[in-house]
């Protein structure tokens, strides 16, 4: 990688990275990442640019094959710096829904190895690390894993689990639930959080 594009990427421990699905106007001072399509959202800020030009109406900074066997999400995570331990993720919500799903899995992939890394598609679903973490918000919610987890799950919720449990993978135990604020999940493995209702379709 070009040595200014990672010193770029190494300035903070939060991350934004955009895609090319329509999504709110871009803030805050980043650093951003912009993966294809979503460096036409560029504008006025400063950021890196990867993606293999499909949805992009010119070049990247860091540019990949068309023909490959891996999304350009999968290639920019692969540029994430070590120290990044929130990444802020837009533009990837909506569309084809085998590119939806990819995105999520590509999530888990990435933070299989990871401890206390959180990531955001739109404050609509949260993909995290083995580790703790703080959540605030008032309405229903779900868990869920790929792979048998031990979760506890404490404050202002519905159907708390103050003792450490075995929540099985790809299994519905963990819908329903719902916050009254503030509380804390704590987990030893990749998990997915959603919230809210989805619009259908997408």
């Amino acid at each position: 990688m070009d040595p200014q594009i990672l010193s770029y990427l190494n300035k903070s421990t939060k991350l934004t990275m955009v895609g090319p699905m329509p999504c709110e106007p871009l803030t805050g001072d980043g650093p951003f990442l912009f993966v294809d399509g979503g460096a036409d959202k560029r504008g006025k800020h400063t950021g890196a640019s990867v993606g293999d030009g499909d949805s992009l109406k010119g070049p990247t900074d860091i540019s990949i094959p068309c023909e490959k066997n891996y999304s350009d999400l999968a290639h920019a995570l692969s540029l994430v710096p070590t120290q990044i331990e929130e990444i802020k993720l837009v533009g990837f919500m909506g569309g084809r829904w085998d590119h939806q799903l990819g995105n999520f899995f590509e999530a888990l992939s990435f933070l299989k190895h990871k401890d206390n890394t959180l990531m955001n598609f739109e404050d609509k679903i949260h993909i995290f690390s083995a580790g703790s973490f703080n959540f605030c918000f008032a309405e229903q919610f779900g868990v869920f894993c790929l792979e048998k987890q031990k979760i506890s799950l404490t404050g202002n919720v519905k159907y708390p689990l103050s003792e450490e449990v075995e929540l099985m993978p790809m299994s519905s135990h963990g819908v329903s639930n719902v916050s009254f604020g503030a509380f804390q999940i704590t987990t030893s493995g990749p998990m997915i959080l959603a919230k809210g209702e989805m619009k259908w379709p997408m």
